[in-house]
């Protein structure tokens, strides 16, 4: 038997993908775009960290199979006394609400991005999720389809 892997960029939203059935092309994503695939592990935390050195544009998808589960994003300056900046308080979703997270933010300073996702259920969970750093004017950042390097690790603090 050949089996074949489909990439969830691939996939439509509807059977558990991260693919936007949008005749317009509104997409920020292409579905060239590299996604990287994490297990939750029941009631466990799972943060993805992304630094930065300079200013710029960053977006992301983020999608949890089965929800269920607890998002927060943040933006943590290197610099001692500056404010973290909540760019998404903690809230639960649940598979009622949208099946995909996208968000973005503006790196005006050196620091880092932390989502965070916290699974409240008994089950292991499945996150996708896929980056796109865009320079601001100004920037020497390139334009990168992924952020490479970023971290992606449970909690095990909480």
């Amino acid at each position: 038997m050949n089996r074949r892997y489909i990439s969830p960029s691939q996939v439509p939203i509807r059977y558990g993908g991260l693919s936007i059935d949008d005749d317009q092309g509104s997409s920020r994503f292409s579905i060239d775009e590299p996604i990287s695939e994490a297990s939750i592990n029941p009631d466990g935390k799972h943060a993805l960290e992304f630094n930065f050195a300079e200013e710029c544009d960053v977006h992301w998808d983020l999608r949890v199979i089965n929800w269920d589960i607890i998002y927060q994003a943040e933006f943590v300056p290197i610099v001692k006394g500056r404010y973290i900046t909540v760019i998404s308080k903690p809230r639960k979703l649940t598979a009622t609400d949208r099946p995909i997270i996208s968000d973005s933010f503006r790196v005006s300073e050196s620091g880092k991005l932390v989502l965070t996702v916290h699974n409240t259920n008994s089950k292991k969970k499945k996150l996708l999720a896929r980056v796109r750093v865009v320079p601001t004017h100004g920037s020497t950042v390139e334009d990168e389809a992924s952020l490479r390097g970023w971290l992606a690790q449970p909690d095990e603090s909480c």
